[in-house]
């Protein structure tokens, strides 16, 4: 899909990937295994997949924005899964923002799409 918006004149620094729980985690591992830097990537409710193989295999620049959401209650992507994904990629990343929302369970809200859009916006500026 990237390949295919790249071939039609948009530069990869000017997509954001995006997903949420397991569309967040392929979006995260994705963007930073990609040979192209992305302006940014976005990730609710999720995790970093192959978290132990991530160093080796990480491809793209340092500074790649992440933001990541999670609730504190989630009962699908527990969320000591997304802290962990958090301290994995603080080390070796430049621009990592990792928010927490207490109460959240696995879903979304108001104020987690307000908060997408803004940062989302301040990306493409």
């Amino acid at each position: 899909m990237v390949n295919k918006e790249i071939k039609h004149g948009i530069p990869s620094a000017r997509i954001v990937l995006g997903g949420f729980s397991q569309g967040g985690g392929l979006s995260l591992y994705s963007g930073l295994t990609y040979t192209r830097p992305f302006a940014g990537i976005v990730t609710p409710s999720s995790w970093l997949p192959l978290h132990k193989q991530f160093q080796e295999a990480k491809l793209n620049s340092d500074n790649v924005p992440i933001f990541q959401i999670h609730g504190d209650l989630d009962p699908i992507v527990c969320y000591e899964s997304a802290q962990l994904t958090a301290c994995i990629l603080l080390p070796s990343m430049q621009n990592v923002t990792f928010k927490t929302y207490c109460g959240l369970l696995h879903t979304g809200s108001d104020a987690v799409m307000n908060a997408i859009k803004h940062v989302v916006t301040e990306w493409m500026q």
